[in-house]
């Protein structure tokens, strides 16, 4: 996964923090997990102000792609981000602190 140009560091060490906070969580969810780099590292910089990190692939569909989009659907869905807010309760990072587009708590915002 490369990072857009001229990320926030910070921001990639929050997004490979979680990874590991998961990982390392009970969750019955299959999940991504970082892949260290030669390194040991979870991130490389990049010479172009970019960041590159490897996760495993985890397989499925974004829930916008599916169509129709039935009551069990959304059930399950919502079961699945309570299984990962409950992961998360106790996890704090300082870059966790600003706005995310795809944080669950900020969907009512994200509306248009």
């Amino acid at each position: 996964k490369v990072s857009r140009p001229n990320e926030d560091k910070s921001s990639i060490e929050f997004q490979a923090a979680i990874m590991h906070h998961l990982a390392a969580s009970e969750i019955s969810l299959e999940l991504p997990k970082p892949i260290p780099a030669k390194n040991g590292q979870d991130f490389v910089e990049l010479e172009n102000g970019r960041f590159l990190r490897l996760q495993n692939w985890v397989g499925g569909r974004m829930l916008a792609e599916v169509n129709p989009r039935s009551a069990s659907v959304l059930e399950n869905w919502g079961k699945t981000v309570g299984l990962l807010s409950r992961s998360l309760v106790g996890f704090d990072h300082p870059s966790a602190h600003r706005f995310y587009k795809w944080n669950p708590s900020e969907a009512r915002d994200l509306r248009h």
